[in-house]
């Protein structure tokens, strides 16, 4: 009898858990993100930036960030008009003109929903762990 009762606390800790990772699980498949790796979105976007984006081209506005497609690779740019015939013209907010060609609905891989604003702490990691390795190599060479 006390391995049961001990049973159905475990699973009643358990319960949040189990439920989080599947409300997780729904949101991975509606929802992706992407790390900026360039300054085109400058200053809305930094280098280690995160991009949430609702996956897809739905309700894809002016103004929006949009992750694209070009070939095997991706990258974020912002919609600064959308034509008649539905094509995007798509922009980096750094850049002084819009991209070349325009980019049709297909290649829309989501619309950006959240930044989460972790440039900053990357840079700053990145530049600690670089001066504390010329720090030990200083170091090392006295020796």
């Amino acid at each position: 009898m006390a391995g049961a009762h001990r049973m159905r606390r475990a699973l009643r800790r358990s319960l949040p858990w189990v439920a989080g990772i599947g409300v997780a699980a729904v949101a991975l498949s509606f929802f992706g993100c992407v790390v900026v790796m360039g300054g085109s979105m400058r200053p809305a976007l930094s280098a280690g930036d995160m991009v949430v984006y609702r996956r897809g081209s739905d309700g894809v506005r002016e103004r929006d960030i949009v992750l694209l497609a070009q070939g095997h690779s991706s990258f974020v740019h912002r919609v600064v008009r959308i034509g008649a015939d539905g094509m995007l013209v798509t922009r980096g907010d750094a850049n002084p003109i819009p991209d070349l060609e325009p980019s049709a609905r297909g290649v829309v891989l989501g619309r950006g929903v959240a930044v989460l604003r972790t440039g900053w702490f990357l840079r700053g990691f990145v530049a600690c762990v670089a001066r504390a390795r010329l720090l030990y190599q200083s170091h090392s060479a006295k020796r």
